[in-house]
């Protein structure tokens, strides 16, 4: 019996969407290229706001959103989706 392991890959082509800035910098991006299924994988994103505050981060995979971070909202500033 053969065991064939399931990948869930992750987008290899990211893309960067500035509405109306041109203050942030990309430095360096960590996105691995697979992962077994189920497992977790850590995403990297070094950037540069070249002295402006941040906003929010956010991460997609096939145009659905899957995380969010904003810093400002102190209640909840990590929201993840499914």
């Amino acid at each position: 019996m053969s065991f064939t392991p399931r990948y869930y890959f992750l987008k290899q082509q990211v893309k960067f969407r500035f509405a109306g800035t041109d203050c942030v910098r990309l430095i360096r991006l960590g996105v691995p290229s697979h992962r077994y299924l189920g497992d977790g994988a850590v995403l990297r994103c070094l950037f540069d706001l070249e002295g402006e505050r941040l906003y929010s981060v956010k991460w997609y995979k096939d145009h659905d959103e899957f995380f969010r971070y904003i810093p400002a909202d102190r209640e909840s500033p990590i929201t993840a989706f499914r």
